[in-house]
């Protein structure tokens, strides 16, 4: 039976979303609206520093990204995200999710140059209470860069631009 992916993304160390918030306007994380947008009655609520980059990656691995037979998700940058989400309907044996670690893989290295993987693991919900369990664990072991990288995305106030 085919698995439908309902993706739980669960990170460790650094990348905890846990603490929205902290971190200076214009640190080398940034400041920035979460995904998905979740207004709190005055405003769109935003994180920064360690819970944006989280937020970032959940957000990376979540989007359908371009390759050379699918047009991505985004309409204003195709190429952004992952191809994780092509995986959805599939098995997921123990090939699936070998595939599912290197899609994950490759997508963050190329979109998310403020984190460094050190661990993947992608499972099956097996508490789920099913014998066709539908959600995938993705488990991610990551720290964060230190250094400011021009790659991204990330605008400190010496690099805003006014229109």
């Amino acid at each position: 039976m085919a698995t439908q992916a309902s993706w739980i993304l669960e990170t460790a160390g650094e990348g905890s979303l846990s603490g929205i918030g902290g971190g200076a306007i214009g640190d080398v994380y940034g400041t920035g609206l979460i995904h998905p947008l979740v207004f709190d009655g005055v405003d769109f609520l935003t994180a920064s520093g360690p819970a944006l980059v989280a937020n970032a990656v959940s957000q990376i691995l979540g989007t359908l990204g371009g390759s050379d037979d699918v047009v991505g998700e985004l309409p204003w940058d195709t190429e952004f995200g992952s191809i994780l989400p092509r995986l959805r309907f599939r098995k997921m044996d123990l090939g699936d999710r070998e595939l599912a670690k290197f899609y994950i893989a490759d997508a963050l290295n190329r979109w998310e140059p403020r984190i460094q993987v050190h661990a993947a693991s992608v499972s099956k919900d097996e508490d789920a209470g099913s014998d066709n369990p539908t959600t995938l664990i993705i488990r991610l072991r990551y720290s964060l860069v230190a250094a400011n990288n021009p790659n991204n995305r990330v605008f400190t106030i010496s690099q805003t631009l006014v229109v």
